[in-house]
């Protein structure tokens, strides 16, 4: 099974689409056939980095409540990735468009979201589960990007129910 979240979802798909790989499922956590960054976001990544580490860790883009060991850890590694390898990756999530070639793909999936995911929203993924043959979504409370980090158990749980099922 493979798993990845935001960008590392749009590399389970290329994957995919690619035929490189054929795994008996995939998982695609807060991220999208399509992941569109506004202009903003990408001129900030540039110009004012450390300020756009502190405004993804509010108001839901990254979490929505954690405790401060999370946010902490998440805003240490982001600053630890660095400005210039981040700003390629939104660069890169901002050219990243499959939606074209979703048909291709008809393996057991799950796209799994946070409620409160402000980068890649519920809406990309209720995409996602119409547009995939055998895909399902799953919304997890009081959750934002990092899901996995805010509600590690539901989202095993949820890994685990599809892994069951496959």
């Amino acid at each position: 099974m493979l798993v990845g979240n935001s960008l590392g979802g749009a590399v389970v798909l290329e994957t995919l689409l690619s035929g490189r790989c054929e795994p008996s499922a995939a998982v695609f956590a807060g991220t999208g056939a399509k992941l569109a960054v506004h202009e903003s976001i990408r001129r900030r990544l540039r110009e004012e980095f450390e300020a756009v580490v502190d405004a993804l860790h509010g108001d839901s883009w990254l979490l929505y409540d954690p405790d401060q060991q999370v946010e902490e850890r998440s805003r240490a590694t982001l600053l630890g990735t660095g400005q210039r390898v981040t700003h390629r990756d939104f660069l890169t999530c901002h050219t990243f468009d499959v939606r074209e070639r979703l048909d291709a793909l008809e393996l057991p999936a799950l796209a799994i979201v946070g409620e409160h995911d402000s980068l890649t929203p519920p809406a990309y993924h209720e995409y996602l589960a119409a547009e995939l043959s055998n895909c399902e979504m799953a919304v997890l409370e009081d959750a934002a990007h990092l899901a996995m980090l805010e509600q590690p158990a539901a989202f095993d749980a949820a890994l685990r129910e599809l892994a069951d099922r496959v």
